[in-house]
């Protein structure tokens, strides 16, 4: 619903990958909700059009990129990737990182933007919204939260002991805090581009707005970064102050303010090109600095016996 323009885009056909499921056991719930918000149904039939089909793994990652499936009880799945490009580079493996796009994108369209973040250690995982890309199902709020929820626990099933930290940008911030509680958190939450409130036109309760999310969990301490985008047309500043105040004289890397950025990964071609642009490479380099700092700064505390 954040940031989704209207325009029409030829579709491609969709990627079919023989990867890798996490098996029965990963088996997401599959419920039948009602829109949380009023105008929930129309926005994601915008939004899922825009974001149109997976597109096609580049070539030179295809090595390196996993396909995910997650079943639904009910039948079907939630379809994503895991980007691990750090073993081909020689870099000590870190953790895992889920990372959660905005809504008007597949996962396909970010993988080349996410290998930079692998390339410092990092499992990265995305997986396209139900209803998005290869994913079935219907696109609604309440599924996503649920979703991401199992997905958080699951990925810190399969990666026991591991670093876990979450990514959110705008509308995928959102799905974030609203998937988490107060007892299963990852190590470190990154909110990109998230407003404090969602736009009064969607008719969403105000229990879902993100400001009011965060101040509903215990406290982040050390483990929250937020990104603001100084150019930003979507989600200015002025609209993250309530968010803000969760990292205000926090740590080393707790905000990270990019000058002349607009909205984040918007720029991205519909099929993912050699390079990134500077603006996104930028991004990627200092928000995974902070979470390689944060990382480390766990393990060190895990081995004096010190971590919680």
């Amino acid at each position: 619903m954040i940031g989704v323009p209207v325009t029409s885009r030829s579709l491609v056909a969709c990627l079919v990958l023989v990867g890798w499921g996490l098996g029965a056991a990963a088996a997401l719930a599959d419920p039948t909700p009602e829109p949380i918000c009023r105008l929930e149904r129309f926005f994601f039939e915008q939004a899922t059009a825009e974001a149109g089909e997976a597109r096609p793994i580049p070539e030179d990652l295809r090595s390196q990129v996993e396909t995910v499936r997650m079943p639904f009880e009910g039948g079907g799945a939630l379809c994503g990737y895991r980007v691990s490009t750090y073993r081909e580079r020689g870099a000590p493996r870190l953790g895992h990182v889920l990372f959660v796009q905005g809504n008007g994108m597949v996962a396909t369209r970010v993988i080349r933007p996410l290998a930079l973040l692998s390339d410092l250690g990092f499992d990265v995982y995305a997986f396209d919204f139900r209803g998005y890309g290869c994913s079935d199902g219907e696109a609604l709020a309440a599924s996503m939260f649920e979703d991401y929820r199992t997905i958080l626990r699951r990925l810190d099933a399969w990666h026991p002991d591991d670093f876990q930290a979450a990514y959110g940008v705008s509308w995928g911030g959102i799905v974030l805090v609203n998937a988490l509680d107060g007892e299963d958190r990852p190590d470190a939450l990154v909110l990109d581009a998230v407003p404090d409130r969602l736009p009064w036109l969607f008719f969403c309760p105000r229990e879902i707005d993100p400001a009011h999310r965060l101040e509903a969990l215990p406290a982040f301490g050390g483990a929250l970064t937020v990104v603001v985008n100084g150019e930003d047309p979507q989600v200015p500043p002025r609209k993250m102050r309530r968010i803000l105040r969760h990292v205000e004289g926090g740590a080393d890397g707790a905000l990270i303010y990019l000058r002349d950025s607009g909205h984040p990964l918007a720029g991205l071609p519909p099929v993912a090109e050699t390079e990134v642009g500077t603006s996104t490479k930028e991004r990627m380099e200092r928000v995974g600095a902070a979470l390689v700092r944060r990382a480390r700064v766990r393990s060190e505390r895990l081995a004096d016996g010190s971590a919680p």
